[in-house]
């Protein structure tokens, strides 16, 4: 079979099969029709293919086509979209061979990429190689920004800055989530008292000893010896406590 580009000598190039064009159903042209075909042919599959793209979003989200979907009416998976725009269906098997070679080739370009585009080597602060009153003060990517002293300064004191808030209301947050699920965890205890462990219970299955509910309600089951040496700081620091508030009480009176 004679695959498409090939130049014959008279310096024609083949296009495709057509019963009814030739005797032998051969179809070549010249250099400037082949161009003039490639072009038409990938107009209209960019236009076929934004058409699937459309019609996909106007589906609703559990009907659109995602890679593994089963197909009841032709017995396939959804693969692919093709360069024309039509879906692709296959097996199971079909499905995991494309899934590899797509992940192979996204590997591919990943080194090729890296390979003709190497990362900067420089660091924030660095000075620049002809004017030594300039330093990097940020790098995006392959930019590198050249800038004064001053202006690195003032980066790093927003960026310290910003990460000062967002820990503070992140931490709310997470402070908040927690208080929640564990009044949760703590109202379906109540409501079931067979299900709570008391610390020291051994499970049997493992052997494990409970220890205690996390701040999320979790239960924290240890091994009996980091048990044991758990359970030996903890009475230690509790003695300490209780002597310390007893000593601070007599001073007081």
């Amino acid at each position: 079979m004679i695959r498409r580009g090939i130049v014959r000598a008279d310096g024609k190039i083949f296009w495709s099969y057509r019963k009814t064009q030739t005797r032998t159903g051969e179809i070549w042209v010249t250099k400037e029709a082949f161009e003039k075909y490639t072009l038409g042919r990938t107009h209209y599959n960019k236009k076929k293919m934004l058409n699937y793209k459309k019609n996909q979003q106007n589906l609703p989200p559990e009907e659109r086509n995602y890679l593994g979907k089963y197909n009841p009416e032709k017995g396939l998976y959804f693969i692919r979209v093709n360069g024309s725009g039509s879906p692709k269906y296959g097996t199971l098997e079909d499905v995991a061979a494309f899934k590899k070679t797509r992940r192979q080739q996204q590997r591919n370009a990943y080194s090729q990429n890296k390979l003709q585009n190497p990362a900067p080597t420089v660091c924030l602060g660095d000075k620049h190689p002809s004017n030594p009153e300039l330093v990097v003060v940020e790098i995006r990517g392959h930019k590198i920004k050249y800038g004064p002293l001053q202006k690195l300064k003032n980066r790093r004191e927003k960026i310290r800055q910003t990460g000062i808030e967002y820990r503070k209301i992140k931490g709310q947050e997470l402070v908040a989530k927690a208080r929640e699920i564990r009044h949760q965890k703590q109202q379906y205890l109540r409501e079931n008292p067979h299900l709570k462990y008391n610390r020291g219970d051994i499970n049997p299955l493992t052997g494990w000893r409970f220890w205690g509910y996390s701040a999320l309600g979790n239960e924290i089951w240890l091994h009996p010896d980091d048990f044991s040496v758990r359970k030996e700081v903890f009475n230690k620091k509790s003695l300490e406590r209780y002597y310390a508030k007893k000593h601070q009480k007599k001073q007081t009176e």
